[in-house]
């Protein structure tokens, strides 16, 4: 479970995504194709030299949540120890867990056995997830995600209460 965009500049739908519907790639290629360097906290982009896509990838970008199977993730380890030179162009990638093993695994022969659905539930508040409260319980509980992000108990922890008192009558109901 992994998810992916081709980026093709618009908005995904629930009926090609099932849930967060805002969530998209621009396809803008500037975090793949420019020089990023971070150092102690400070983001460098270097807009001079293009970088080339590593041969025989296609550019994917999504979330940077995955459940993967013991064979994907072995497939991903194998394959940039093989080759080095994958480390290199991703280090220097802005995000680039949000690039490299949807990347890897959508080249591979895993390819087919790949779900477009990250399994976490997510409100957008433009680029950024929005903290969760006691109002998205519903949204939360309709979703079928088995995940949610994020939390924040400083702004309301009575969310996060809820849920484990649902979590523990769940489990309860599975013992009996």
């Amino acid at each position: 479970y992994i998810s992916w965009s081709a980026g093709k500049g618009r908005q995904v739908s629930d009926l090609e995504r099932a849930g967060n519907a805002t969530w998209a790639w621009s396809g803008r290629m500037g975090r793949l194709l420019r020089w990023h360097v971070f150092v102690r906290g400070h983001h460098w982009e270097f807009r001079g030299g293009i970088r080339r896509i590593p041969r025989g990838l296609v550019p994917y970008q999504g979330l940077a949540y995955w459940s993967l199977t013991p064979a994907a993730a072995a497939y991903c380890l194998r394959t940039v120890r093989r080759r080095p030179s994958l480390r290199w162009f991703f280090t220097f990638t802005f995000g680039s867990d949000e690039f490299l093993f949807q990347m890897l695994l959508l080249a591979s022969p895993l390819r087919d056995t790949l779900v477009n659905e990250d399994l976490r539930f997510l409100n957008w508040n433009g680029f950024h997830p929005k903290t969760l409260g006691r109002q998205d319980l519903d949204d939360m509980r309709a979703s079928a995600k088995l995940f949610a992000r994020k939390f924040d108990a400083d702004v309301d922890s009575e969310v996060l209460d809820a849920l484990d008192r649902e979590i523990g009558r769940a489990s309860c109901r599975e013992r009996v």
